[in-house]
């Protein structure tokens, strides 16, 4: 019970700019929803990005073939990530210009 009470308040919080300014679902997703996902995807894929140099660094000044495998490996999945989350970014993206266009 206490889950779904959580989960009303949020939508509560959410959906009262719409009721008390009459804005529409539009206004709030162009005013406050995207700038805080290209915010937050922003963030992550700049995390991405120093997770990968930090591999090839670590790469290029590993002695043993140990710490070699580790580099390599935090740096594909730098690439991972950001290749998710530019994915992610693009779905979100059509999805926001084919409904809200």
């Amino acid at each position: 019970m206490n889950s779904i009470h959580h989960i009303f308040i949020l939508l509560s919080l959410v959906t009262a700019p719409i009721f008390v300014r009459a804005e529409t679902l539009k206004t709030v997703v162009d005013t406050r929803i995207i700038p805080l996902l290209d915010a937050a995807v922003g963030f992550l894929v700049s995390l991405a990005v120093v997770a990968f140099v930090l591999g090839l660094v670590r790469y290029l000044y590993s002695a043993g073939d140990n710490k070699k495998s580790e580099a390599r490996q935090m740096m594909v999945w730098g690439v991972v990530a950001m290749f998710v989350m530019i994915s992610v970014w693009g779905i979100v993206r059509i999805i926001h210009v084919t409904f809200f266009g």
